[in-house]
């Protein structure tokens, strides 16, 4: 038999994951998107509210990878707080930024303490292709390292439909292949930041990731996309690569465009080089978002980047990136009727496309609702853990009792994971058929 610290351990270990700082949701599962409470855990522990405040929240949301808090709370809101130990207490940060705060690791709380935390929108996520000198890959069919954030991809959980949509964001038209494995000395210079990336569709906004941490690179992500790339692409305040017909922020190579020297010629050239027309608009102000300095002293005689003359040394600021909205993208070679049949077929694309969703929108509500009695079985699970660990005294008939219960438990979540799995794997074969639908 299992003694009660024993048992405890194991119920941390089977609902909490590994890590710094993270959040979860009442059922222990780990909270990667912005907007959503999570009860905060830092070393498989919760956190006292004792001397925390914004400063302290804004620090932590950063250190997860976000832009910073929206609010925070405290309390003993759900059952699964009472499976993990409070390990840190007293957090005070002097400023938004956790190298700031001081700490202690022997609290002298109760669970009716514990901090709840909002974060606001990630940072935005910046996928780049080097080569194995480091340089920077911006024509297809040329196989790259890839880096998320300025560090490697592990390769757990990865399949086609991440490539596809990873590609797709960088600019690319799609993915070629993708492999993992030690093959370069460069891999070294980079940590790895990012595991676990799932995407039910080929876009990157459908996509979730965990913030990783390590130097080990024996599963690192090689891409090889299809399709030439602009240096030059648009995001939107989550990172997410855009269209230009309203106004986004510039990038050049994953990084800012300084406004020093910038011109409507430049506007123009950069438009034109993602394929757009010409530029309808710019102007200079603060990015969002966390991104380098990538530009500067962008000086175009013409509305064409063979006649710019730039460099990607700066002595510029953010105060000073540049913001930018494109014309329509250029089209040669179409007719009025081409475009009208094209119209015609796209129409009958959405009708077969709307046919499919109504179809699929129904399984996937039974799913949904299987799902959640799966979850609420879960809960219930739990509380009778929670219940047997601090009413009933240690003993063998207990212990026995609570071994059941986990192996219960792990049950649950095997089979809520299972159904996660048929839900998106519904959703991966909805987009191939809208796609093709459309072709």
């Amino acid at each position: 038999m299992f003694g009660g610290p024993v048992l405890i351990q194991l119920v941390v270990i089977i609902l909490a994951a590994e890590g710094a700082f993270w959040r979860i949701d009442s059922t222990g599962k780990r909270i990667t998107m912005g907007g959503q409470e999570g009860l905060l855990i830092h070393d498989g522990g919760t956190v006292c509210d004792d001397l925390f405040n914004m400063s302290a929240a804004h620090a932590i949301c950063k250190e997860m990878g976000f832009e910073g808090a929206l609010e925070w709370t405290f309390g003993q809101k759900w059952q699964i707080q009472a499976n993990f130990p409070i390990l840190l207490d007293d957090v005070t940060c002097s400023l938004p930024h956790w190298p700031s705060c001081s700490y202690s690791r022997n609290p002298n709380c109760g669970h009716t303490e514990d901090v709840f935390l909002k974060c606001s929108l990630r940072v935005a996520s910046v996928f780049q292709l080097v080569d194995s000198s480091g340089n920077y890959i911006t024509s297809g069919e040329q196989e790259g390292l890839l880096l998320h954030n300025g560090g490697t991809v592990r390769a757990i959980n990865f399949n086609n439909t991440a490539a596809q949509a990873i590609c797709r964001v960088m600019g690319f038209e799609g993915a070629v292949h993708w492999t993992s494995g030690p093959k370069w000395q460069i891999q070294s210079t980079f940590p790895t930041l990012t595991a676990d990336v799932k995407c039910p569709l080929q876009d990157w906004s459908s996509c979730e990731y965990s913030d990783w941490y390590t130097s080990n690179h024996i599963e690192d992500l090689f891409l090889t996309c299809k399709g030439s790339r602009s240096p030059f692409s648009l995001v939107d305040k989550r990172g997410y690569t855009v269209s230009g017909s309203q106004e986004f922020l510039l990038l050049y190579n994953g990084g800012t465009v300084c406004g020093d020297e910038f011109s409507n010629n430049s506007a123009d050239a950069a438009c034109r080089d993602m394929g757009y027309s010409a530029a309808s608009s710019w102007r200079a102000g603060m990015s969002w978002g966390a991104y380098r300095i990538a530009l500067d002293d962008m000086n175009c005689t013409e509305g064409h980047l063979n006649s710019c003359n730039y460099t990607t040394s700066h002595n510029c600021v953010h105060g000073r990136d540049i913001f930018i909205s494109c014309k329509s993208r250029q089209h040669s070679g179409i007719s009025d009727s081409d475009s009208c049949n094209e119209r015609d077929k796209m129409e009958r694309g959405e009708n077969v496309a709307i046919g499919i969703l109504i179809l699929v929108c129904t399984l996937l509500v039974f799913l949904l609702m299987r799902k959640d009695s799966q979850i609420a079985k879960l809960q219930e699970t739990n509380s009778q853990i929670s219940k047997l660990l601090v009413k009933d005294s240690q003993s063998d008939e207990r212990d026995g009792k609570i071994a059941k219960l986990l192996q219960k438990t792990v049950l649950l979540k095997n089979t809520v994971e299972e159904t996660e799995g048929k839900t998106d794997e519904i959703l991966k074969k909805v987009n191939i058929l809208i796609g093709r639908s459309l072709e």
